[in-house]
């Protein structure tokens, strides 16, 4: 575990299996993770300086 402002704890979310499965093939379509683009996220609707809302990937 690391220290300071980069300490993270498991967080327990109720998400669908298909809704879940989408979300890890859809970040990586944008170069990214499931994680990297929940924490992105999170930080923009929490109003964080200078975060950006993530971008979603184009339809298929």
């Amino acid at each position: 575990m690391t220290t300071g402002d980069n300490v993270t704890q498991h967080r327990s979310v109720r998400v669908p299996d298909k809704r879940w499965s989408a979300a890890a093939t859809n970040a990586s379509r944008l170069g990214t993770d499931r994680a990297k683009w929940i924490n992105d996220a999170l930080a923009w609707l929490n109003r964080e300086p200078g975060a950006k809302q993530p971008k979603r990937p184009s339809p298929e």
